[in-house]
């Protein structure tokens, strides 16, 4: 299943074809516990999968922007869910749209290069 990764300590990002399982989340992600955030970009809902100690690691890096006020900090990945919970893989048009959001002009001032502007929905704990 293909998901958008987000590597934020290298500063890459790119699809990768991984199996929707915990097991793959901590070890792309370095973490032991994920958090699920929701958000919208272009009229789109996708899920921003992160690690939710982040902040309490050291010099966290924001990576995506949720909202004007909101980071999701360290490594994401990005995909879709099927309305039930469950994550699904990215499509060809969700890929374009989620790189027009990281090329939006609105992030030329920032020092760093969070990856997507959205609306701030919900975080769910798995």
């Amino acid at each position: 299943m293909k998901f958008f990764f987000i590597d934020a300590f290298k500063g890459l990002y790119h699809l990768v074809d991984i199996k929707p399982k915990l097991e793959e989340y901590y070890r792309l992600l370095n973490c032991e516990c994920i958090d699920i955030v929701q958000v919208q970009v272009s009229g789109h809902i996708y899920d921003v999968i992160c690690d939710e100690e982040a902040l309490l690691k050291e010099n966290p890096i924001p990576s995506v922007l949720i909202d004007n006020h909101n980071f999701v900090y360290g490594n994401a990945l990005i995909c879709t869910d099927d309305g039930e919970g469950s994550e699904t893989g990215i499509s060809f048009s969700d890929t374009i749209n989620i790189y027009a959001a990281i090329h939006n002009e609105f992030f030329k001032d920032f020092k760093f290069h969070p990856v997507l502007l959205g609306d701030f929905f919900e975080v769910d704990e798995i």
